[in-house]
This record gives structure tokens, sequence and C-alpha cells, in this order.
């Protein structure tokens, strides 16, 4: 996909290619003019290498041309380009595959259970941002289990591919996904649709599913959330607490959290706002 500048770009590479082509008095012809008049061995030497060059420089500015409007790049798994030492991969279902840091109690801590600490990062970051606090969180709570994932959309976590329509509705983002339903308090994994992986809740349901594929830990939790962060975090410390567990939680910058959108009434997020989040997604 093309952002703004490779589009403006190859549409100047275009349109100088064919000023090339068409001038009645452009490069092209001077060169064919020097050549077929042979006035004399330098200009014709001249004209030759300007006529092999403007040749060269056309081959070129369609090369490029056709490789930025048509070519692929070709991206490297999550796994060949780990950010971290404390990066693990969690692949959780078929669709979801998390990139989180994670970091165990220290060494010699002798513990049969763990204390999860989970860390969420906010807009435009990744879990990296905790990556400096890792260390010293295990060293003030030697039973730690840090647990940063990246949220979908972010960071090296899977991307579903997600298409967008303008019958969409804005009360199906996060429907349902934070009422109380099985053990955990909230939906399921598997519950999840793809437009739901991309919302906080549906995050907050993934971070569930990460601590449930960790070993044992207590019935006590830290949740800590940055800015955007801090909406999936207090939606997991609010279905854990609503499942028995003891949560304390931390909100750092927090971003305005709003009412459940179950009240609302449903409505189409129309063509114009579709196709904006479309293009934005470009």
């Amino acid at each position: 996909r093309l952002t703004m500048v490779e589009r403006s770009a190859s549409v100047a590479v275009a349109l100088l290619l064919v000023w090339l082509l068409s001038v009645p008095r452009g490069p092209w012809h001077r060169a064919a003019v020097l050549v077929k008049n042979r006035v004399h061995w330098f200009s014709l030497i001249l004209g030759l290498v300007w006529l092999l060059g403007s040749a060269w420089l056309s081959a070129s500015m369609l090369k490029i041309l056709a490789v930025m409007l048509f070519a692929r790049p070709k991206l490297l798994p999550p796994s060949d380009m780990l950010p971290s030492a404390f990066s693990t991969i969690r692949e959780l279902s078929e669709k979801v595959t998390v990139h989180l840091l994670r970091k165990a109690p220290l060494e010699g801590k002798e513990t049969k259970e763990f204390l999860p600490v989970l860390c969420f990062h906010g807009f435009g970051a990744n879990g990296s941002s905790y990556e400096d606090l890792l260390e010293p969180l295990t060293e003030e709570m030697p039973d730690a289990l840090v647990l940063c994932p990246d949220q979908v959309g972010f960071g090296l976590s899977r991307r579903p591919s997600l298409h967008i329509s303008s019958q969409l509705q804005r009360n199906d983002l996060a429907k349902h996904l934070l009422r109380p339903k099985g053990e955990s308090g909230m939906a399921l994994l598997d519950d999840l649709t793809t437009l739901q992986m991309y919302t906080l809740s549906g995050n907050a349901v993934i971070a569930r599913a990460v601590l449930d594929a960790e070993p044992a830990t207590v019935k006590e939790q830290v949740v800590i959330g940055h800015s955007m962060g801090a909406i999936t975090a207090a939606a997991l410390a609010v279905s854990s607490a609503r499942s028995g567990h003891k949560v304390k939680l931390v909100l750092e910058s927090p971003a305005f959290l709003s009412k459940p959108c179950d009240r609302l009434e449903p409505s189409k997020i129309g063509r114009v706002t579709a196709l904006a989040l479309r293009w934005q997604r470009t």
C-alpha cells in the first residue's frame, strides 16, 4: 500500500516520462537530429550518449513507476525481527498471534505461583514501551510475571485482514465483550470477530487469553495501562474483578473512558466515514 508521498512521486515520474516522450523538440528529437545529420564526429558521439542516456533514464523511470504501483513488499515474519531479548511470540488461535515482552520471576526465587503484572501501551506504541521497567518491576516484586503485549494493530502482533463497510454498526464493535460469560467474566477468544480484535475491549479479551496460557498464577493481578492502554487495562481489571480476582489497577495519563455503548441506538457509520477509515488504513 502506498503512502501519499509515494503516490505523489509516482504521478510526478509519470508526468515527466510523458513529457520526455511527447515534447516535439524534446531530448529524444534533438538526439535523433544530431545522429541523422552527422555534422561532426563529436556531435555524433554526443548525440549517441544523449540518446542512450535518455533511453536509460526513461527505462529507469518506468521500472520505478512499475515497482511503486504494482510491487508488494515481502514482509519478514515477526520471529525474524524481535525487538528485545524478552520478546515472545504466542499463537493463541488460528487468527490471533501476539508478540509480547515477558519477564519471568528472578532466578533462584522459589515460588509455585506467580503474580501476573500486565502492562498495556498507548496509541502508536507497543509493548517495548515497558522494556526499561521490566527489571525494576521484578526487583520490587520478586514473584512477578510481567507481560507486555502488543495490542492488535500495533507492534508485531498479527493483524487480521479487515474489510470496513459502511454497513458497520457502531455498537457492534464492543458489544457483549465485557459481559460475564464463563469463568473469565468476559467473552472468550473464539467469540471475537475480526473487527472486535481491533477494539480495546477485544484486546482485553486477548490479554486474558495470554494470561491463561501462562503457568499457575495467584488470584491477584496488577494491571498497568498508559494512555490508550488504560482503557484496555480498565476493561481487563473489571472483568477480572467480576470473576473473583483481586486487582490492582494503575493508570498512567489515561485516555478518556466513556460509558459502554450498549444503550446507544444502532447507527451506521456512513459512506464518508467508511472511505476515510479505508484511506487511513492505506
